[in-house]
């Protein structure tokens, strides 16, 4: 981990651990900690190269899903409050687990 991002590495066990100088560290201990970090730590993303958190881009889909729902449910509050409707939106799902990881992968790519 420290060769992919000396940076993120200790600015991610600051800020979980408060450990502000990494050499100070057996390097058993480091490592033990390094792998301790949350899935959404920086030096996580950078070695995974994902660009989002996957459960934020769920969330991300959950609001755009229940935008539409609720304007669908009463369009008049759009008109009210003097905002535009939200567009239209090609619809789409997956098959398996596969074609679900697949798209993801091709989404932190961009």
């Amino acid at each position: 981990m420290l060769s992919a991002d000396r940076d993120a590495l200790i600015c991610d066990m600051a800020e979980t651990y408060h450990i502000y100088d990494v050499r100070a560290l057996p390097v058993k201990t480091l490592a033990t900690l390094a792998c301790g970090l949350r899935d959404d730590s920086r030096i996580k993303l950078k070695i995974t190269g994902a660009t989002y958190y996957p459960p934020f881009v769920l969330l991300m889909r959950i609001h755009d899903v229940l935008t539409d729902v609720f304007y669908g449910a009463d369009a008049d509050v759009f008109r009210f409050r003097d905002k535009e409707a939200p567009k239209e939106r090609e619809s789409f799902g997956y098959d398996s687990g596969d074609e679900l990881m697949a798209a993801l992968a091709r989404f932190n790519k961009n």
